[in-house]
């Protein structure tokens, strides 16, 4: 899981990938080094229309669709 933390010597946030079971434990800033624990909690993901947790495949095609040369050509590499 990634988590966001605050530094608590000099404040800076910043993102960390860590296991669940140690996303309380302290880690070291990457700005200055401090030891720090304080998790940042962020407002959820929110949808504007309310989630099935199902799309149909063109609903999908829609949201993922290529719409530059450039993205299409990185799609057909790339998937």
């Amino acid at each position: 899981m990634i988590y966001r933390y605050q530094c608590h010597g000099c404040g800076v946030e910043f993102e960390a990938r860590r296991p669940i079971e140690q996303r309380n434990d302290p880690l070291p800033c990457p700005e200055c080094g401090v030891m720090t624990g304080m998790r940042v909690f962020v407002a959820p993901f929110v949808m504007d229309r309310p989630f099935t947790g199902v799309y149909t495949r063109g609903e999908l095609a829609r949201m993922i669709a290529p719409e530059t040369d450039e993205e299409r050509e990185v799609w057909r590499k790339y998937g």
